[in-house]
């Protein structure tokens, strides 16, 4: 222990008595007094005095002057200034100094000294007490300290409380000072409550903390660990979602976080960033902050169209700079075919070029109405008559019909093409009941239904003359409203619509060349499945000068087609 200066100001008083010339009460003289500790205890010292004890007396009448206990700061310093009157010149003052444990009103140290005061000198020399440790288990007394725990591993930034234990012969002994030196200042703190604190951002090692009495010293070893070094590990590292474009969404999946260096691992969180395609469509949740956690990942299928998508998933924590990246991919395809198309859905040609091909085309989508890359079947059910080709090209062979079906997977289509005769004359006249475009066609219930009664000319080096047909249909299906002029004279219609019957004609004594629209009869669909409807004719003839009869002489072809009605 060792204690700065005590400053003391003594001088005299007005009403002392006279002394020796020169000497005048009313001065002042400053002293200092230095306690000086027998026995220096380096380091930190635990449980030494807190408080200085001072008696001052005159001599020899031991007459007191002042007996007071102050504290001593943390530097070790006293701070008393006080007034002490001189009676004579010169004069003496017995001096006792203890050191005090206030805990305990224990007296550690001790020292006393008699010392003579003159006025003469304004600032004389400081005086010096000799103090000596008085309390438990001095240097000579055989005491022994023990401190623990002993190898104890020590986290960086954590702490623990070194014990220490003193006896004498076996017999513990409470009360002792402690000195506490740290060897290693580099990788712990010590502190006066004896907890030793391990320093951060160090390599890590052995530390040394020396316990020592006046009798005895031991000392505390610990192992403070190499600082923590935690690292990012992720698995899987790559992910892929597939789904159906205008489907629902994939199953989430899961990427297992883990530590794989040391220490603890927290402050875990992520970044998305989309490398192709359109973004927005993966989202994550982490299941904690610190590992082992699960990022788990979600796939949004959305409005996103047929491609593949990319992004990079960083996964990160806020202790380290390191991070680690998740790849993954988006594979929206398309589905499998559902519905089929084809275009034209009715077509006429002959035998002969030109106009001997027609060439199809199809439309396949999935339920999602995604279309679909083209992997049509082409069928002709009549090959006689017309065949296609593996690229939808119809070709005449002979005079008729033939139903051309397109597949592809599930999905199906047909269309219907009539041929005629152009090798021999005078051809053949091409007839047909077309359903809003197409020989079979499709409505809902509620809808129009607009079906044209055509004839194509292409087969012939006439024109269509005159006419008459008749026209039957599935009243619980259909529905008649009435009969527009296409671009031939407007017919004379006979209606037994009430039965599901309607005959009508018509003469045009000019030449027409090309497609003609004979009548377009309008219907309303009431109910659902086929209509039933045929086209019938029992005139087919030329014009002038030949007026031919087609219908007669059987040169004609006749496709009544069908309306299918859904709900």
């Amino acid at each position: 222990m060792k204690l700065g200066r005590l400053a003391l100001v003594v001088g005299g008083l007005a009403a002392a008595l006279s002394c020796a010339e020169g000497f005048s009460p009313g001065d002042r003289v400053s002293l200092a007094i230095v306690p000086v500790f027998t026995e220096s205890m380096p380091g930190i010292l635990s449980g030494d005095l807190d408080q200085l004890h001072i008696r001052i007396a005159r001599v020899p009448s031991n007459a007191l002057v002042i007996d007071t206990t102050v504290a001593v700061d943390t530097s070790g310093n006293v701070d008393l200034p006080l007034t002490v009157p001189l009676l004579s010149d010169p004069e003496q003052f017995s001096i006792l100094l203890e050191g005090v444990r206030s805990s305990d009103a224990a007296v550690l140290y001790s020292g006393a000294d008699t010392v003579q005061i003159s006025a003469g000198s304004v600032t004389p020399p400081p005086v010096q007490i000799t103090v000596n440790y008085v309390g438990p288990c001095g240097a000579t007394s055989g005491c022994q300290v023990t401190v623990g725990p002993q190898q104890q591993g020590l986290a960086q930034g954590d702490s623990l409380l070194m014990t220490v234990v003193v006896d004498s012969g076996g017999i513990p002994v409470v009360g002792v000072p402690v000195s506490l030196l740290n060897l290693d200042t580099s990788l712990v703190r010590v502190r006066t409550s004896r907890f030793i604190v391990a320093r951060t951002g160090t390599a890590g090692g052995t530390a040394r903390v020396i316990a020592a009495i006046r009798s005895d010293s031991d000392t505390l070893v610990l192992n403070i660990t190499s600082p923590a070094n935690p690292q990012i590990g992720v698995n899987p590292n790559t992910i892929t979602f597939n789904a159906t474009a205008g489907g629902s969404n994939p199953a989430s999946q899961g990427v297992n976080v883990t530590n794989t260096g040391s220490g603890t691992l927290g402050g875990l969180g992520f970044a998305i960033q989309y490398n192709t395609g359109t973004p927005g469509w993966l989202s994550g949740s982490l299941s904690g902050p610190t590992a082992p956690a699960t990022l788990t990942l979600s796939a949004t299928t959305g409005a996103l169209a047929p491609g593949t998508y990319t992004a990079t998933v960083t996964v990160q924590s806020t202790q380290i700079t390191g991070t680690q990246t998740v790849n993954v991919s988006f594979i929206v395809g398309l589905g499998a075919p559902a519905s089929l198309v084809v275009t034209p859905g009715y077509a006429a040609i002959r035998t002969t070029a030109p106009s001997q091909t027609v060439q199809l085309s199809d439309t396949i989508k999935d339920s999602f109405g995604n279309v679909l890359p083209n992997t049509t079947t082409w069928t002709s059910r009549s090959p006689a008559v017309a065949t296609v080709s593996a690229s939808g090209l119809v070709s005449g062979v002979a005079a008729g019909s033939a139903v051309i079906v397109a597949q592809a997977g599930s999905a199906a289509d047909s269309m219907v093409v009539t041929v005629g005769n152009a090798a021999s004359a005078p051809g053949d006249m091409l007839i047909a009941a077309v359903t809003n475009g197409r020989a079979f066609g499709v409505r809902k219930v509620g809808q129009s239904v607009a079906i044209d009664i055509r004839v194509d000319q292409l087969a012939v080096a006439d024109s269509l003359g005159s006419y008459n047909a008749r026209f039957s249909w599935n009243t619980t299906v259909l529905t008649f409203d009435s009969v527009s002029v296409g671009n031939y004279p407007a017919p004379t219609v006979n209606d037994s619509s009430a039965i599901g019957v309607l005959r009508f004609a018509a003469v045009d004594a000019n030449s027409r060349s090309g497609t003609l629209t004979l009548a377009r009869l309008w219907f309303t669909a009431v109910g659902t499945g086929s209509d039933g409807h045929v086209l019938q004719v029992s005139d087919v003839s030329g014009v002038s000068p030949n007026f031919f009869n087609y219908f007669t002489s059987g040169r004609y072809v006749v496709v009544s087609g069908s309306a299918r009605i859904t709900p």
